[in-house]
């Protein structure tokens, strides 16, 4: 028996790409733009308020490259893969700094 519910038209398989592309752009464009704050805002740990108001301009900027990269790449998995890729070296950025600036921290509280 074969099942002619598995089969999609090309039409069909285009609109799944386009949501795949949509769902990509905004869920994974969000968690990077937020990243991009965090690692902007370590970057900057004395002026909090300069980190935090910079970090939040940048993060439109880098949400707005991000979604015409989505939507200007041509294979749908170069663009899931590559999304991948930047969450995890965003996410090892903001751990490595967090990582620095506790022992950094530290060793500035032991010597005082």
């Amino acid at each position: 028996m074969k099942f002619k519910a598995l089969k999609m038209s090309e039409i069909q398989r285009y609109r799944w790409m386009v949501l795949s592309r949509i769902v990509l752009a905004v869920v994974i464009g969000f968690a990077i733009a937020s990243l991009s704050v965090a690692v902007i805002a370590l970057i900057y740990p004395d002026r909090r308020a300069v980190a935090t108001y910079t970090g939040m301009i940048a993060s439109f900027v880098v949400w707005l490259i991000y979604i015409i990269y989505v939507f200007s790449v041509k294979s749908l998995t170069k663009a899931w893969i590559s999304s991948g890729i930047l969450l995890l070296l965003l996410s090892a950025c903001v751990w490595g700094a967090r990582q620095v600036g506790a022992l950094w921290k530290r060793d500035f509280v032991n010597v005082w």
